[in-house]
């Protein structure tokens, strides 16, 4: 124990900064949508940027059926539920 945080009747005083009430979130809440964005979508991106062949030859829906795909994926529920079953190992 040190001599500067020991007061005469022998109880530790602190000086350290704590928390009384709950700490809010640092980030909005439509920044969380954007945690673990999706893979396949990330790499289709830089594959039509790049203009890679591949992309050229697949692109087969119109700009909105594309774009209501997208939409309809990113509504879907981003966790696993408890209890599914990913895989058996033997």
């Amino acid at each position: 124990m040190s001599a500067r945080n020991a007061t005469a009747s022998g109880i530790i005083s602190s000086r350290a900064i704590v928390a009384v009430e709950p700490v809010e979130a640092i980030r909005p809440e439509s920044f969380r949508r954007y945690r673990g964005a999706n893979p396949a979508f990330i790499a289709q991106l830089i594959a039509h940027r790049e203009n890679l062949p591949q992309t050229r030859a697949r692109r087969r829906a119109d700009p909105a059926t594309a774009i209501g795909a997208y939409t309809a994926t990113e509504r879907m529920p981003r966790h696993i539920p408890t209890g599914r079953l990913l895989s058996v190992c033997k």
